[in-house]
C-alpha cells in the first residue's frame, strides 16, 4: 500500500496521468476512430422515415395555412380599429347597440400574438344571442372566451351582454 503522507506528489501525479489518459481516449473516439457507416437496415429505415417526415411537414404547412385564415392580416397597431370596425358591422346587422369596447395588453405566444378585447352590447335578448352566434361562427376571426348576459336598466326585454374576445396575429419570420 502506498502511503500518500510519505509521497504527497504521487497522488497529484496519478491524477494528472489519469486525466491525460482520459483526454487521449476522448480524442481517439472524437477525431481519430472512423465513423461507422450506415448498414443496409439503417438505410431502409431512413428511407421509410423520409415519407413520414414529408407528411409531417405537409401537415404543418396545412395547419399554418388554416391558422393564417383564422388570424388577422393587419399590424398589431391597427388590430384594435379593425376589430372595432368588424364588431360595428356585426352589431348593426343584428340590431344591437355596441356600448363599450376595450382593448387589453397583447400576449406573445410562440408564433402568435394574442390580443384580448372586451365588448359590451345592449339589445333584445334574441338579437344579443344572434350577435353571439355570429361571433362564435367558425369563419369569424375572433374567439369568444367570456359571455355574460344581464338584464338592462334601459327598458323591458333588453339585456346587456359583455363578451371577452381574442384576436390572433401570426408573427412572420424576419
Amino acid at each position: 500500500m502506498i502511503d500518500l503522507k510519505d509521497r504527497p506528489d504521487f497522488g497529484w501525479n496519478f491524477l494528472l496521468g489519469l486525466s491525460v489518459v482520459g483526454i487521449a481516449v476522448s480524442i481517439w473516439f472524437g477525431f481519430i476512430s472512423p465513423v461507422p457507416q450506415l448498414s443496409w437496415i439503417s438505410k431502409t429505415r431512413t428511407s421509410t422515415l423520409n415519407p413520414t417526415v414529408e407528411r409531417a411537414n405537409a401537415k404543418i404547412a396545412d395547419d399554418l395555412a388554416q391558422i393564417r385564415r383564422q388570424s388577422w392580416k393587419v399590424s398589431s397597431e391597427t388590430l384594435g380599429s379593425a376589430v372595432l370596425a368588424y364588431l360595428s358591422g356585426v352589431s348593426e346587422k343584428n340590431s344591437v347597440q355596441l356600448t363599450g369596447f376595450r382593448t387589453e395588453k397583447t400576449v406573445d405566444v410562440a408564433k402568435l400574438t394574442e390580443a384580448p378585447f372586451v365588448v359590451v352590447v345592449e339589445g333584445g335578448f334574441p338579437d344579443v344571442v344572434a350577435f353571439a352566434r355570429k361571433l362564435e361562427d367558425p369563419s369569424s376571426k375572433l374567439a369568444v372566451n367570456l359571455m355574460q348576459i344581464s338584464a338592462s336598466d334601459t327598458g323591458p326585454g333588453r339585456v346587456t351582454a359583455t363578451f371577452g374576445l381574442l384576436g390572433f396575429l401570426v408573427k412572420e419570420p424576419q
